[in-house]
């Protein structure tokens, strides 16, 4: 497998893995072994952008590295350190950022950008009036919405930079927001345990599902139909994003963490990184745990590459793996 086709298989599973703060600080090529070696930090933002060729990596500043070559082959213009999250859009034109708050408030409340072709900044989208955790953008890269510890959910205009609206009727931090693969809906979730579904294009509420457990994370299948949430006690429930309606609860046992999880390309089965050594693998129709794939070490974070035959996690001795989905057998092991 050649070094873009590595690249290009683990774009997904680095962003998804940004969720829950697995993210690579180095990255650089053993061209005797032919094995890519990579160092994990805690706290520090990562992406590979849409063509597989580049490794973008916020911390102290927002630094380019080559993959195939390792270099660091530029870095973006602004003071910016404590750089939390970044994202590229889908297009591969424009890349945001936002940063900590221990520069002041109103720069954590900010939406960083820049034009990922010049490397020139570009405004910043202003409105938040507390920190930006989550930000997500719609498929056509024309739209993003974003999540702030003042509550709110922010719909913008990427080409203006314009905000379009603001979506409130939350009352705690937002944890994470997306926007389904049909363009249509926007799912927010605070950590106490509400989800609200907007229409996209009207601003308004569709409806709220209350869980009474505190909230980790979501997936949404890719059919647009149902979010599936991981929850602070150890069990997934599902819900169908049409009704409202609860269709599923997972019956993980308690002393198992749910560390993430990753969805099936024909949105059928869930894949959830465990701290028992395994990836335990879902009927999502059923609930049911169907089989489970062991591992050397507790599972932090799991994806399912672009292909849909492959799985990837990382482990807690920093080693990322690539499973077979159909057999489990273990394909290939990225070392430190």
């Amino acid at each position: 497998m050649n070094r873009k086709t590595i690249a290009e298989k683990t774009r997904k599973f680095l962003s998804t893995a940004l969720v829950y703060g697995i993210v690579i600080y180095t990255l650089h090529t053993l061209e005797s072994k032919g094995i890519y070696c990579l160092n994990f930090s805690y706290g520090t933002a990562t992406v590979i952008t849409p063509d597989g060729k580049t490794l973008i990596k916020g911390d102290e500043g927002i630094k380019f590295r080559d993959i195939a070559s390792g270099e660091t082959i530029r870095s973006l213009e602004g003071y910016f350190f404590n750089v939390n999250q970044v994202d590229v859009s889908p297009d591969g034109k424009t890349l945001v950022g936002s940063i900590n708050s221990e520069y002041g408030d109103e720069q954590a409340a900010q939406i960083y950008r820049w034009d990922l072709v010049s490397g020139k900044q570009i405004s910043p989208l202003k409105g938040h009036k507390d920190h930006v955790y989550t930000f997500a953008f719609s498929p056509d890269s024309k739209i993003m919405v974003s999540g702030s510890a003042d509550n709110t959910v922010k719909i913008w205009d990427l080409a203006s930079g314009k905000e379009i609206r603001t979506l409130s009727g939350h009352h705690g931090n937002l944890r994470q927001v997306a926007i389904t693969k049909d363009g249509q809906t926007i799912v927010s979730a605070e950590i106490d345990g509400f989800i609200k579904l907007w229409d996209i294009t009207t601003g308004k509420e569709k409806r709220t599902i209350t869980d009474r457990v505190r909230i980790k994370s979501f997936n949404i299948t890719p059919d647009s139909q149902t979010i599936i949430v991981n929850r602070y006690d150890e069990t997934i429930k599902s819900w169908n994003i049409s009704t409202g309606q609860q269709i599923s609860i997972l019956k993980n046992q308690s002393n198992i963490k749910v560390s993430g999880s990753a969805i099936s390309l024909d949105g059928k089965t869930l894949f959830t990184a465990s701290n028992n050594k395994t990836i335990r693998v879902w009927d999502i129709a059923s609930g049911q745990e169907v089989r489970n794939i062991k591992v050397d070490s507790d599972v932090i974070s799991v994806g399912v590459n672009p292909d849909g035959k492959t799985l990837v996690g990382s482990g807690s001795d920093k080693k990322i793996r690539f499973w077979d989905i159909a057999s489990g057998q273990n394909i290939r092991t990225f070392c430190e």
